[in-house]
């Protein structure tokens, strides 16, 4: 076995208990703790592939369950806060920053982007306040569920038509490679939720053995990941397509029961690596105009899903405790910032600052 890899998990998972320990006797949030965790050891790691390679996969598997958690039936009991909400909701969200940021001077695809990055909310974080606060059944809960659920769907379309954007402007030459890859994803997602995802799992369910049953779903996972990445497609939107099929069969429950114990590693992994990319000295060198940024996106979002709320005719309560938790920036946009860059669209600096950002949002 490798001594290096056994090093570095290691290191990573000691600092990480002291420092959650640490955190825990502050009563402080455990995912403050996985950010530091990460900034603390971007000062001593220097190799960083080994990490990336472990925290890409932790994302992979995060979406996954994410994907895996949504349902057909859980969509249509909230369709109404889910399609009106989430149209309202990421509609004004996107347009306010879309304007500011144009009239501070970015491109218009840049500005159409910012705004696509900051719309979408943290699925993982929220989801796990609300069934911490017992919120799953109450009005409040499936509004925030509904909004977030149509949030999940639009970052696909949004990551299929972000090249369109890349360049110096918006780029129409890209759109019938755009199409094609639609469709091929469409292809995929049909042949393997109507055919053989349910055929599969059918026939490993009844030999009653769980290991066989664990690999063929994680053969799905990575599967269709792998399958979606040759479409140009990112690879943890093609994890979140794996769970969104595997959702939609009778097999989904027994699923989650099987991956469920694995989701706070993951969401751990995913944080600490975030953590990991953080440039300390940038984030103290620009600390004010970054902590005021981070207060302003706050706001916006809190301003965007308020207005959803009123046109929803929520109430006051319901509406400001939405607006509350759906503040903060989400790990989609993690994603789509990496494929941002990847196309020109935002450069590394801006990148590292929408970073620091976000992580204070989530916090």
């Amino acid at each position: 076995m490798d001594l290096e890899l056994l090093k570095l998990m290691s290191v990573v998972l000691i600092t990480a208990v002291i420092v959650l320990l640490i955190f825990n006797k502050l009563k402080l949030p455990s995912m403050i703790g996985l950010f530091l965790t990460g900034i603390i050891l971007n000062f001593f790691m220097h190799s960083t592939d080994l990490i990336s390679a472990i925290s890409e996969l932790g994302v992979i598997f995060l979406l996954f369950i994410i994907g895996l958690e949504f349902s057909i039936e859980k969509f249509s009991s909230i369709k109404h806060y889910a399609l009106i909400g989430g149209v309202l909701q990421v509609l004004i969200t996107t347009i306010i920053v879309a304007v500011i940021t144009f009239i501070l001077g970015f491109p218009l695809n840049s500005a159409i982007f910012m705004g696509f990055l900051i719309c979408f909310s943290s699925t993982a974080i929220v989801m796990k306040i609300i069934q911490k606060n017992g919120l799953n059944h109450t009005l409040k809960g499936k509004v925030t569920l509904g909004i977030l659920i149509f949030q999940d769907i639009a970052v696909i379309l949004v990551l299929l038509f972000t090249p369109l954007l890349g360049g110096q402007s918006i780029d129409i030459s890209t759109l019938p490679r755009t199409l094609l890859n639609v469709l091929g994803l469409v292809i995929i997602i049909v042949a393997m939720g109507k055919y053989i995802v349910p055929y599969a799992l059918k026939e490993a369910a009844s030999t009653k053995n769980r290991d066989l049953f664990m690999l063929l779903i994680l053969f799905i996972c990575l599967g269709t990941t792998f399958a979606t990445s040759n479409l140009g497609i990112s690879p943890e939107l093609g994890a979140f397509i794996a769970g969104l099929i595997i959702s939609n069969t009778e097999f989904s429950h027994q699923t989650l029961g099987y991956i469920q114990p694995f989701q706070d590693v993951f969401m751990s992994l995913f944080f600490i690596s975030i953590g990991f990319l953080i440039d300390i000295h940038y984030f103290i060198s620009n600390i004010v105009i970054i902590v005021a940024m981070a207060l302003l996106i706050i706001a916006i979002k809190f301003i965007a899903t308020f207005l959803t709320g009123r046109a929803l005719k929520l109430s006051l309560d319901t509406t400001v405790t939405i607006s509350i938790l759906l503040s903060q920036i989400g790990e989609f946009s993690f994603v789509l910032a990496r494929e941002g860059i990847s196309y020109g669209i935002i450069s590394s600096e801006l990148f590292t600052t929408f970073l620091t950002i976000s992580i204070i949002t989530m916090s």
